[in-house]
């Protein structure tokens, strides 16, 4: 009876949590396959693979591989597997991947096309897609370009003053060593750009955003007619003034490309690849494939202002009970209906107000052009109208055209009008202004009496008036009397000097530039970060903007200010010694800390202006 009721407690406790907590009962997923390649491209010869990530199978045969001439196909022995929990909603999911790896290797060069590859997972059988190969011949010299550069427009035939997403394209073929079985991946080929040599016209603004925020191009594989690239976008916002080619400023991309590497051990034993040489490489864009059209004349209307995109406009008036001639503040809102149109707003123009004649007639309106506010997605712009008439009741709806480059086609929107009570101006009779000769204001008259005896007169001079009772100042007066004054004066001196100080951060920057190059140089230290102090030393005693810490900026920087050329010359060495550490194995640099530490004390004893060309 007992073991009974303890059995039915039990069921109701489980029962209970599972209403509870329906987190803790897992959902079974059905099996999902998943097959990739690792390479499209290879080289005769060279090992590449065919992954199968099965998801939550139970059952799984061994791989059915095709029969293709020049391929072979190898089952390598072992499967991994892989575990992890999902909470969805309360949910919990369980998911085991198991990855099946088939291993293939290409003899002949040329193209080839594998059949699909099936397995039986659980019952079913899944088969993978046809994949296209490409071939290489190890032993020819592949002399297909290593790099080049293009821009795509999105859209590519916009209208003047539309938003436009230009792309600048870097391809770089990943560099394979057949000797090593070694293909860089994207993240390596990105380090072979040289960006301080390299131009990157209006682009460079999003480069400098991305590295901000920690960040870099992130390269995808793209075949280019039979050839692998790597593809680093970088996008901008643009927006055309003139119609023609996007003027995107000069672009020229600096590119070490590397001619061989050895392969080395980290003090983790993780195996890392150094370049053993670089070809240098310099590469500019093809043509800009984008057309920016003019605004089509047809159907303009004649009090359009160059607005493109999508708008809607508000207008207020106040006050609205006036007298003829009184000042009136209209305040116009221009709104933007598309999410992305903040920067157009900045070039947005407020409407021509007095050439307009359903204003122009009753209003007094000034020509001249006004600025506006924005906030979000509006832009503000506050104008004064005058009424000439007490005829006036309100400010009619005042028109705005736009440019819709979707649709095509001009579009017009107006506010509402806005009702007002304009009462007549006051007016003066002659008689009544101050200074009319209508009716002269009578003045009582006075006259003056002379005293004899002139102004001494009144009272004769008495002994005690002339008498001189000057107290006497001793020394402890003095101070007491002197002490407030040279007070003030020392804080008015030492207030002055902060202001001066705070008034002029470049110098503080400059002055603290010593300290900070010293705590950035401790006695282990790598190759980039002596780079980094030394550069940043420089930037912060000639006042440099933020983008401007490469080795040129550096160096360029000393020569305009007249330092040493010895020393300008040892500085550039030290630089250019942090700069090719960068691809020497871990313990082949020859970067002297004690050396940067010298050069920083030698140059804290030259007078380096914050402008170029002072000393």
């Amino acid at each position: 009876m007992r073991l009974r009721l303890c059995t039915v407690w039990w069921k109701a406790i489980v029962a209970l949590l599972a209403l509870i907590f329906p987190a803790s009962v897992a959902r079974a997923q059905a099996p999902a396959v998943n097959f990739a390649w690792s390479e499209r491209e290879v080289v005769a010869g060279e090992r590449f693979t065919l992954d199968i990530e099965v998801v939550n199978g139970k059952d799984i045969g061994n791989p059915v591989l095709p029969v293709v001439d020049g391929l072979a196909f190898t089952v390598l022995p072992g499967r991994t597997s892989m575990s992890e929990t999902r909470i969805t909603n309360g949910r919990s999911e369980q998911r085991l991947t198991t990855t099946v790896t088939v291993q293939a290797i290409a003899k002949i060069p040329g193209k080839l096309t594998v059949p699909p590859v099936a397995i039986t997972v659980d019952g079913k059988e899944w088969r993978s897609e046809a994949a296209a190969l490409i071939v290489r011949d190890a032993q020819v010299a592949d002399d297909v370009a290593p790099l080049f550069v293009d821009i795509v427009a999105d859209p590519t035939t916009p209208f003047v003053g539309q938003p436009t997403t230009l792309t600048l394209r870097i391809w770089a073929r990943p560099y394979r060593d057949v000797r090593q079985n070694v293909k860089l991946d994207e993240g390596s080929m990105w380090q072979f750009i040289d960006l301080e040599h390299s131009k990157f016209g209006l682009f460079k603004k999003s480069l400098e955003e991305m590295s901000r925020r920690n960040q870099r191009p992130a390269g995808r594989t793209q075949l280019k007619g039979d050839y692998e690239y790597f593809v680093y976008p970088i996008p901008l916002d643009y927006r055309a003034s003139r119609p023609g080619p996007p003027q995107v400023g000069e672009i020229e991309i600096q590119f070490n490309y590397p001619t061989g590497l050895r392969v080395t051990r980290d003090v983790f034993d993780r195996k890392r690849m150094q370049a053993t040489g670089v070809r240098p490489i310099s590469v500019q864009p093809s043509l800009v494939d984008a057309a920016v059209r003019a605004l089509p004349a047809e159907g303009q209307p004649p009090f359009f202002n160059g607005a493109v995109g999508r708008f809607v406009v508000s207008a207020s008036a106040k006050p609205t009970q006036i007298a003829v001639g009184d000042p009136i503040t209209v305040t116009f809102t221009v709104s933007s209906q598309i999410s992305d149109e903040g920067a157009s707003l900045e070039e947005l123009q407020a409407p021509a107000f007095a050439s307009m004649p359903e204003l122009n007639k009753n209003f007094r309106i000034p020509s001249d052009a006004i600025a506006g506010k924005i906030s979000d997605r509006r832009k503000v712009f506050t104008q004064t109208f005058r009424p000439v008439t007490d005829a006036v009741t309100e400010i009619p709806a005042i028109p705005f055209a736009y440019f819709d480059a979707v649709s095509g086609r001009y579009e017009v929107v107006e506010t509402k009008a806005i009702p007002i009570t304009v009462s007549a101006a006051e007016q003066l009779n002659l008689s009544q202004i101050v200074g009319g000769t209508a009716n002269a204001v009578e003045r009582p008259e006075r006259n003056l009496t002379a005293v004899a005896g002139g102004l001494l007169a009144n009272a004769p001079p008495s002994a005690a008036l002339l008498a001189n009772e000057r107290a006497p100042i001793g020394l402890t007066l003095a101070v007491i009397a002197g002490a407030p004054p040279i007070a003030c004066a020392a804080i008015a001196v030492a207030l002055g000097a902060k202001r001066r100080r705070d008034a002029d951060p470049l110098r503080r920057r400059s002055a603290k530039a010593g300290r900070l190059a010293a705590s950035a140089l401790p006695a282990h230290t790598s190759p980039e970060q002596v780079l980094a102090a030394l550069t940043g030393y420089v930037a912060d005693r000639c006042g440099l903007a933020d983008g401007e810490r490469t080795r040129a900026d550096a160096v360029g920087a000393l020569r305009e200010r007249g330092v040493d050329d010895e020393l300008v010359t040892r500085f550039d060495r030290l630089l250019a010694t942090c700069e090719r550490s960068r691809f020497a194995p871990k313990g082949d640099d020859s970067v002297s800390v004690d050396e940067a530490r010298e050069l920083v004390r030698q140059l804290e004893r030259e007078q380096l202006s914050l402008k170029a060309g002072v000393r």
